[in-house]
């Protein structure tokens, strides 16, 4: 889909974001084909990582549909020092 390419690019982008091993998936829910549902899963390093990423998914969704959601699967992990 390429409103997931779209995102991805989005990410990689961003250098703080880039090189984070997190996967969008965007689906259109039958029930509400209007609708976007972008899934985020992944690990990130921090909270303000993990901020960043739902912002810019959930951005670039609401390009594309104000009905949108985001479901956020995205596990805090901190790097080890």
């Amino acid at each position: 889909m390429a409103i997931q390419s779209e995102i991805s690019e989005a990410l990689m982008a961003d250098p703080a974001l880039g090189r984070l091993p997190v996967a969008v998936t965007v689906r259109i829910p039958l029930a509400s084909p209007q609708a976007l549902l972008g899934e985020v899963r992944g690990q990130v390093p921090s909270q303000t990582a993990h901020d960043m990423v739902l912002r810019v998914v959930k951005r670039e969704l609401q390009q594309h549909s104000a009905a949108s959601q985001v479901e956020d699967g995205l596990a805090v992990i901190p790097r080890a020092a």
